[in-house]
């Protein structure tokens, strides 16, 4: 605890955050109150204001020419009163007799010559992603929840956007909040283990462009573990009770591509499904082939491809795979290799100037990819793993610290309470929470000002996302 005491001084940084004036979102959300506290603990480590300038300065130092993310939109106030107050009504109860008698009126067809009603009934299922605010539930209760929202949304867009394409775009534009919560809600239930079962219940009310969104690997990393489970999973309740065949065969496979498109089964389904798009297919098949190191492979599959017909996301990995120089240095592999090393031998000045130096074209995007599956599958939690994913992939760090803080080892504490501080002025409110959430626990014995500390940046972190107290 010693160490935590001496980096104790980056927490104002963090509270530096929450006062600033500036920011019209933080003054809306603090009142005098919050600063008063703020202040007074402050105040609690008896500092000049020379030291404070002095330390103030070497916290600055941790943030410059690292990229800061723009602010999340301002939480919606009325949402989560809406959310907090039909929870509060009877629980779980409350919540599954609002999906059920939405249910009902939207296949009634009794929203049809009400748009106000129907705004409202989109307003109070958007509301759902402010669920895990204002309640205790269970992540296997939030990610149900969340899947009946969009199972909500899917019966408004078949109902009611062909007569009024806004109400399409409305609901696509709450899907797409949603699904980050659900991506979210997977690794956690995942980790947790107890309630694992229920993600495969749930995925299967999804549609087909649902699961491609939610498990599309260019947007964020899963664990190979995980896509392994849930492919057996997949299995195993279709043999229980038939899957719509042909989300089945497209779910199996999306995590097929995710964990490997060289499985003969994935371009056998590419082909049953998305035969005009199979040059995508042979594209990812040329990069898992490269990766491998396998240049006959690659090369096969490249001369397969038109890029005519290439999704343009694809384009930059196709021709940086053409232009490959043959020099085994240029191998993605072994940049995840490299930095793998790097990680395990605790280098951090060396991975840092690997990381910041490093040739961000499509292949080595993808390399960095693989490492962050790595860590996500590994048993370390700690701030090297954690800034290498802020850099290579940084949707997916949310996922790598929620971890269980068992993971933490005693030694890397500090490290992670400096860097819950930077993630806080890089604008990362949520991550740099859980991260807080995850130390708590791992500091108990510690002294009274540490644990007042935490608790302080804690809370004011908390009321910023719109957490009840």
């Amino acid at each position: 605890m010693d160490n935590i005491n001496n980096v104790l001084w980056y927490s104002l940084g963090a509270f530096d955050y929450f006062l600033d004036k500036e920011d019209k979102n933080k003054s809306a959300v603090f009142d005098n109150c919050d600063i008063e506290t703020i202040e007074n603990q402050i105040a609690q480590f008896h500092y000049t204001e020379e030291e404070c300038e002095s330390k103030r300065k070497e916290i600055k130092k941790n943030i410059q020419n690292r990229q800061v993310f723009d602010e999340k939109p301002p939480f919606n106030k009325k949402q989560v009163e809406f959310i907090c107050d039909l929870y509060d009504g009877d629980g779980l109860k409350t919540l599954t007799s609002f999906v059920r008698e939405t249910t009902l009126e939207i296949k009634s067809g009794d929203l049809n010559d009400d748009e106000d009603v129907l705004n409202d009934r989109l307003f109070k299922i958007e509301s759902f992603i402010y669920l895990k605010n204002v309640t205790d539930l269970e992540t296997s209760d939030l990610f149900a929840f969340y899947s009946k929202a969009i199972v909500l949304l899917n019966l408004i867009i078949d109902s009611y956007s062909d007569s009024d394409r806004d109400f399409f775009y409305r609901c696509d534009d709450i899907k797409q909040k949603l699904y980050q919560l659900i991506r979210d809600s997977i690794f956690d239930i995942y980790y947790d283990g107890k309630n694992k079962k229920d993600l495969i219940f749930c995925l299967k009310t999804f549609e087909i462009l649902d699961l491609f969104t939610i498990f599309n690997a260019s947007i964020q990393v899963f664990p190979t573990s995980m896509v392994d489970y849930l492919l057996h999973e997949l299995y195993v309740d279709n043999e229980k009770d038939v899957w719509p065949i042909n989300r089945y065969h497209c779910f199996k496979m999306f995590l097929l591509e995710m964990k490997d498109p060289l499985d003969d089964e994935y371009l056998e389904l590419y082909d049953e499904y998305f035969p005009l798009e199979n040059d995508n297919a042979y594209l990812m098949m040329a990069l898992k082939a490269h990766y491998n190191g396998d240049d006959s492979a690659t090369e096969k599959y490249l001369n397969l491809i038109n890029s005519d017909n290439l999704n343009t996301n694809y384009e930059a990995f196709y021709y940086d795979l053409l232009n490959l120089s043959g020099d085994n240095d240029s191998k993605n592999y072994k940049d995840r290799d490299a930095i793998l090393d790097l990680i395990k031998n605790r280098d951090r000045d060396n991975l840092n100037e690997y990381l910041t130096s490093f040739n961000t074209n499509s292949l080595s995007g993808y390399a960095l990819l693989e490492c962050v599956k790595t860590m996500l599958d590994g048993s370390r939690y700690d701030s090297i793993e954690a800034e290498t994913i802020l850099y290579c992939s940084p949707i997916s760090l949310n996922n790598y610290l929620s971890r269980d803080s068992s993971l933490i080892q005693d030694d890397d504490i500090a490290e992670l309470y400096i860097f819950s501080t930077i993630l806080l002025n890089l604008n990362l409110v949520e991550e740099s929470c859980i991260l807080l959430s995850a130390l708590r626990g791992r500091v108990s014995q510690a002294n009274e000002i540490v644990l007042n500390t935490i608790a302080v940046q804690l809370e004011m972190s908390r009321k910023l996302l719109g957490y009840k107290k």
